[in-house]
């Protein structure tokens, strides 16, 4: 799925169901609500060994390599909410000028007292 903002959003072939093309569409609109352009996104399965050990319900990561994230979701969960998906890669993408000021200016000041 390509939308407008040049991000694309794709399922794992094992994701036929219509929930799943549901939460991919969610998710390609939602990440139009942010300053994302050119970002990809593949949506899959958990593994069992993931789904053990993972409490949000959801497992977000970055492949450096191919550079794209992708989102494995327990399919034994309700799904999560797209929006925060989309903050979340923002926040990665995206580091939040007010933090970054802050975090210079405390490097700055540690030197000086």
């Amino acid at each position: 799925m390509t939308g407008r903002s040049l991000n694309n959003v794709e399922l794992a072939e094992a994701l036929t169901d219509r929930k799943w093309q549901h939460f991919a569409e969610k998710l390609e609109k939602s990440m139009r609500d942010y300053p994302l352009t050119g970002v990809s996104v593949v949506i899959r399965q958990m593994t069992t060994d993931e789904a053990t050990n993972e409490t949000e319900g959801y497992l977000l990561t970055f492949n450096q390599d191919l550079q794209k994230f992708e989102v494995a979701v327990d399919p034994s969960r309700s799904l999560p909410a797209a929006w925060q998906i989309a903050d979340t890669i923002d926040h990665f993408l995206n580091l939040d000028e007010d933090t970054a000021e802050s975090t210079l200016e405390g490097d700055q000041s540690d030197g000086q007292k």
